[in-house]
């Protein structure tokens, strides 16, 4: 997977974080700091794909398939998902995040195809 973070406007202190390639294993506090998320862009757009499960964390080095997640967000197959959360989801002690197969807390199988993420952070 390949990760980027970009700055936006310095006045809002925003940052766009993108993933080509969500899988299970948990991309661990990405901001390296406390976090505030105001959108997340989840495409799981193969034909071929199965649903996906975006799991959120508010913790620096939460372990997939152990560790409860926060917030689990259904991608249905061959979908783009736009979640906008005002006033945006706080992270504390740390802002991480995986994609799964299935729902459950035990699932550490990859999305049967490649699911791409777009978040804005500040």
């Amino acid at each position: 997977m390949a990760i980027t973070i970009s700055s936006q406007s310095q006045l809002l202190d925003n940052q766009i974080l993108i993933d080509s390639a969500v899988t299970a294993d948990a991309q661990n506090n990405v901001r390296l700091s406390e976090a505030t998320s105001y959108l997340f862009k989840i495409d799981n757009l193969n034909v071929a794909s199965s649903a996906a499960y975006f799991k959120i964390w508010d913790h620096t080095n939460p372990i997939v398939g152990t560790t409860e997640p926060d917030y689990v967000l259904m991608i249905p197959a061959t979908t783009s998902k736009t979640i906008i959360v005002t006033p945006g989801i706080t992270f504390t002690e740390g802002l991480s995040y995986a994609c799964t197969l299935l729902a459950v807390v035990s699932s550490v199988a990859n999305p049967s195809h490649t699911v791409s993420l777009k978040m804005v952070v500040a």
